[in-house]
C-alpha cells in the first residue's frame, strides 16, 4: 500500500542525507533537480528567486542555506510524489493531493506549483520510455 505521508518523510530524509554528504553540494541538487527533469526555472518559481541564483548555487559560485535545502528538498519529494500519484492514476488508484496540505502544512500555492510540476514531468518521462519501448519491439 501506497501510504504517502511516510513515503514523503522517507523520500526527505534520503534526499537531505544525499545532499548534506555530498562533497558538492550544488552539483548535488543540480543532479537531483535533473533526475525528475526540472529545470532552474521550474525550481526558482517555486523557491521565489531568480533563475541566476539556482544557477549560481549549482555551479558552488554560492552557498546554499540550510533553509533552501530544506526547502527544495521538500519541493523534490512533492513532485516525486505527485508523478507517483499520477502513475497511481493510470492505474486506477486514486488519492488526494489535499492529503499533503494538510498531512505537511504546506501552502495551496506550493502544492499547486508541485503537483502541475509533477504531472508535467511524469507525462515526459512516460513518453520517453514509450519511446523506448517501441524502438526494442
Amino acid at each position: 500500500m501506497y501510504i504517502v505521508e511516510n513515503h514523503f518523510k522517507d523520500y526527505i530524509r534520503e534526499l537531505s542525507l544525499k545532499i548534506f554528504l555530498s562533497k558538492n553540494i550544488g552539483l548535488e541538487l543540480k543532479n537531483i533537480r535533473r533526475q525528475l527533469g526540472l529545470t532552474q526555472k521550474d525550481v526558482a518559481e517555486f523557491m521565489n528567486l531568480r533563475r541566476e541564483t539556482i544557477s549560481r548555487i549549482e555551479n558552488g559560485s554560492i552557498n546554499p542555506t540550510f533553509d533552501y535545502i530544506k526547502r527544495f528538498v521538500i519541493f523534490i519529494a512533492l513532485v516525486k510524489i505527485f508523478r507517483d500519484i499520477s502513475a497511481l492514476e493510470e492505474m486506477g488508484v486514486y488519492l488526494s493531493p489535499n492529503v499533503l496540505r494538510v498531512s505537511f502544512n504546506i501552502s495551496i500555492a506550493d502544492l499547486e506549483k508541485a503537483s502541475e510540476l509533477g504531472m508535467k514531468t511524469y507525462q515526459k518521462h512516460r513518453e520517453k520510455m514509450i519511446k523506448k519501448v517501441r524502438v526494442w519491439t
